[in-house]
Order: structure tokens, then C-alpha cells, then sequence
């Protein structure tokens, strides 16, 4: 995340970061569902936590207590060092994701009273984790166990395993490990689940932030978007990242999601300089694919960008953070939906400042030409080594953007771009969002001719090698900036 972000919504970061969309099935009839998020995010958070789960349950007949907002402080959440020790043990070594100097910790899990009591094993309800065979747990964790000893072993792995799936799933299921990366009002862990062995990447959203900060409606948003058909833990696209169960306790709520071990796309790009061709249109073809599935599932992203492009253990993209998504009217017509313009709240936008489209800028009107011109700029920005209008402020980058004001590197020298690949960013980078060349038009591109599409998934990605700017040089040495005579 060392390429600058700006967080176009108001203290709030787009890792962090539209209208409010799910089943209430299950939930129990309170007058507070139908006030306004917005004015009311105590009453949204309570039905964000009723509905933690992947899939609302079907259990329709638990009852409920009135719900009210806690009044003790705020517990001071501890990790032993033996706990975290064991979690990194489990899981394998991860790059490029920035660390943290300390390791946020969780507190003892409080279910609140509306929550079911009896949950169904299927891994798509809510606080699930189905059993896993035992030829697919980690060898570390088979390994460990003596031969004598293996039946009872076995035994007890099954009574957790339907312990589990009789009630809720907590924290205390999971061994928490190394910090993969932190947001406005989150921060994101290695976590491994207790029964299955299976390593996750847990994002734990602090909920006295979100109701200060009125930002109840991104988590709702985001879990909206994963539990839609995108992310879905039977269903969704490959390039979308997984959510596999949500839960909460008296002062978060988890997200638990895939594990995507090489890290953002953002911190290859800055590794190796700018990449060769066969990975600019390897990583593009996926993205665009991608985006035209998110696009026809009626849900506009709004904040695409490298660092919320993951890279799975085979370098496969998983786009993720629909914090700031925005879910379209079915019911309108295509051009009305295209020409309607969203009124612009106090101070802030939706997106990052390299990547965000003009239309937005100028007009607050987000669709998915949006994304497509995002899509753009993480093409050029994968070929030249940095962003197309990135400058020496935020201002400046913003004029620069509404204006088109970008620029090839020359023809005749050593960092010329490819025709081909020159005249499909010139073909995204137009102004008037009607006229930008959509995914479709992208995937027929003669820069993407090479790309088999019915494989794409399944093909190995290309080797990281740099394209026309090497990396960067490492940083010098402190013995070489001081002078030990001096």
C-alpha cells in the first residue's frame, strides 16, 4: 500500500470503504429495521449484527430482546505470546502486505441475545465450519499426532466439529496471527480456523468507530456485495474474493475471507519496476473479466485499484474491499441508470485519487465506465512503472484527471509503450463516460488477441518479470551515508 490513496469518503479510508441491501429472512420483526442508517448507526449496526452471516438464516421462530447500546467501556483485548506464536507457526510465510508493530487483539465473545441458537452445518449459514477431510489439513497438523493416539484424536476433531455447527462461531474458533494490513476502522489477520486447519484472512471491524464515524453502511455494503453472488463461499466469480463466514462479539465484527498469500498487485507492480507484456495482459484480461461479471451482477465497484487487487497463492487476482461499491436500480433502464447523477455528499467522493474517473470528480456520478477508467490507469501504470496523472498533490492529480492530462513516454525511447496497448488506453481514457470503450469492447482489443479466455483461469500466470523499467535500487546503507571518521 506504498502507492499514495486518498479516501474520497469522509474519515475513511476505501480499504475501509452505499446503500444498505439484505435479507432480513429470519430476523425478527423491530421497528428500528426501517430507520436510516445514516441518522440512526446504532440501529443499522444491530441489524448488521443480527445479519452477520454469509447467508441470513432460515431459522424464522428465534426470538429476540430489545436491543440496546452497550454502556460498560470498552475492554482492553489481550493476546498471549503463546497464542500468536502457534498462529504464525501455522501459517505459511505471506509478502508483501504491510506489517504492523503490534498485533490487534479480541476480547472475550458476548452472543448477543437475538442471535439463533442452533445453526444448520451447511458452511454458507451463519457461524458454520464444515468438517474437512483429513487428507486436506495441513501436514504440520496431521503430522503431529502420534499413531496410537490417532482414533481418539479423530473422535475429538468430529465432537468439535458438531459443537460447532450448534452454535455460532466466535474468535476464541480461531488462532490469530501476523497483521496483514490495517484500515481506517479495520485491520485485517492471518487467522486459523481450530477445526478444519484451513488459514483465512480475518478482517475485524472495530464497531464503536464505524457507529462514531457513521460508517455502519460501508460493512454493510461489503458484506451485502460478498453474500450477492460475487463471494459467495458455493458460488461467485474466481476473481472475487471469498467470504466464508461472519460473526461478531460485544466490539467487532469478522469477516472471514480468503487468504491471498502474495500479497497486492500494487506492491508486484513496485517491486519489479513495471511488468513485461505477457503479465500486463495477462493481469488486464483478468481484471476486465472480473469487473464485466461484478458489472453484471448491477454492482459498480467504485474504488479499483492495485491495492485492492490481491494476488492468490498461484498469482491469480482477487479483487476486493466493496466498501464503496454501489449497487444499481434493476428495475431502471440501462440509460437512465448511466445518466443519473448521485447528489454529492458534504466534502467527500467515493474512490482514490490516482484512479478515480473524471465523471466522479465533476459530476459525483459513479457507473461502470468508473471502473473501466480505473482500469486504465492500473494498465499504464503496469507498463510505465507509475500512475498516469500522478503529480505533486492531491489537487493537482485531481486537475490532471479532469482535464485528460497524461502523456506517453517518447516513441523512440527505451520506455515506449506498445501500440496496441497505447491505443487501448487511449480508447479508456475519454472523458465523456458514453463514449469510454467498455469490458466487452476491451476483451475484442487486438492488445488482449493473444488471451485465451475459456482458460484464463486455469492457465499459469506468467513468470514476474520487470517490463520496461527495472526495479528500484535498494535503499543505501546507513554506513554508507555516515562517515565513521566523521
Amino acid at each position: 500500500m506504498s502507492a499514495p490513496v486518498l479516501t474520497l469518503s469522509t474519515a475513511s479510508s476505501p480499504s475501509s470503504s452505499s446503500p444498505y441491501i439484505s435479507s432480513n429472512q429470519g430476523t425478527p420483526p423491530h421497528n428500528h429495521h426501517n430507520l436510516d442508517p445514516d441518522h440512526h448507526p446504532l440501529h443499522a449496526l444491530v441489524a448488521l449484527s443480527r445479519n452477520a452471516s454469509v447467508i441470513s438464516t432460515s431459522s424464522s421462530s428465534s426470538s429476540s430482546s430489545s436491543v440496546t447500546a452497550p454502556v460498560k467501556p470498552r475492554p482492553i483485548r489481550t493476546f498471549s505470546r503463546d497464542s500468536i506464536t502457534t498462529a504464525r507457526a501455522r501459517s505459511p510465510p505471506y509478502s508483501g502486505y504491510p506489517r504492523s508493530p503490534t498485533t490487534p487483539t479480541r476480547g472475550t465473545p458476548i452472543p448477543a441475545a437475538y442471535l439463533p441458537r442452533a445453526l444448520s452445518p451447511d458452511p454458507l449459514r451463519p457461524g458454520t465450519s464444515p468438517p474437512t477431510p483429513a487428507a486436506s489439513r495441513p501436514a504440520s497438523r496431521a503430522g503431529s499426532r502420534q499413531p496410537s493416539r490417532a482414533p481418539n484424536n479423530r473422535s475429538r476433531s468430529n465432537s468439535t466439529v458438531q459443537l460447532q455447527q450448534q452454535r455460532a462461531l466466535t474468535a476464541d474458533d480461531f488462532d490469530f496471527g501476523e497483521m496483514l494490513g490495517t484500515g481506517s476502522y479495520s485491520s485485517v489477520m492471518a487467522a486459523v480456523n481450530r477445526t478444519n486447519g484451513q488459514t483465512y484472512a480475518v478482517k475485524v471491524i472495530d464497531k464503536a468507530h464505524i457507529i462514531r464515524y457513521r460508517k455502519v453502511k460501508y460493512a454493510n455494503i461489503e458484506k451485502t456485495c460478498l453474500t450477492s453472488g460475487l463471494g459467495g463461499a458455493s458460488s461467485g466469480h474466481p476473481g472475487v474474493i471469498r467470504m466464508h463466514y461472519t460473526f461478531h462479539d460485544d466490539t467487532s465484527l469478522y469477516f472471514v475471507l480468503d487468504l491471498a498469500p502474495n500479497g497486492e498487485l500494487n506492491s508486484l507492480i513496485r517491486k519489479l519496476g513495471s511488468f513485461s507484456y505477457p503479465m500486463v495482459k495477462y493481469y488486464t484480461a483478468q481484471l476486465v473479466d472480473t469487473l464485466e461479471y461484478i458489472h453484471n451482477m448491477n454492482i459498480v465497484h467504485r474504488d479499483v485499484k492495485p491495492e485492492n487487487v490481491l494476488l492468490d497463492a498461484e498469482r491469480r487476482i482477487k479483487v476486493t474491499d466493496f466498501g464503496s461499491a454501489k449497487i444499481l436500480d434493476e428495475e431502471k433502464p440501462a440509460a437512465a441508470a448511466a445518466n443519473e447523477e448521485e447528489q454529492p455528499r458534504a466534502s467527500s467522493f467515493v474512490g482514490s485519487s490516482l484512479y478515480v474517473s473524471p465523471e466522479l470528480l465533476t459530476r459525483s456520478l459513479a457507473t461502470k465506465a468508473a471502473d473501466v477508467w480505473a482500469v486504465g490507469s492500473i494498465i499504464y501504470y503496469m507498463i510505465a512503472g507509475d500512475p498516469p496523472f500522478k503529480s505533486m498533490s492531491e489537487y493537482l492529480t485531481f486537475e490532471k484527471i479532469k482535464k485528460c492530462d497524461y502523456a506517453f513516454p517518447p516513441d523512440d525511447s527505451e520506455h515506449a509503450f506498445d501500440s496496441e496497448a497505447k491505443d487501448l488506453v487511449q480508447k479508456i481514457f475519454n472523458l465523456d463516460p458514453a463514449d469510454r470503450i467498455t469490458t466487452q469492447q476491451i476483451r475484442a482489443h487486438p492488445f488482449l488477441a493473444s488471451i485465451n479466455w475459456a482458460t484464463l483461469w486455469t492457465d499459469a500466470a506468467p513468470l514476474p518479470i520487470s517490463g520496461t523499467r527495472g526495479p528500484p535500487p535498494p535503499p543505501p546503507r546507513m554506513s554508507d551515508v555516515f562517515d565513521d571518521d566523521d
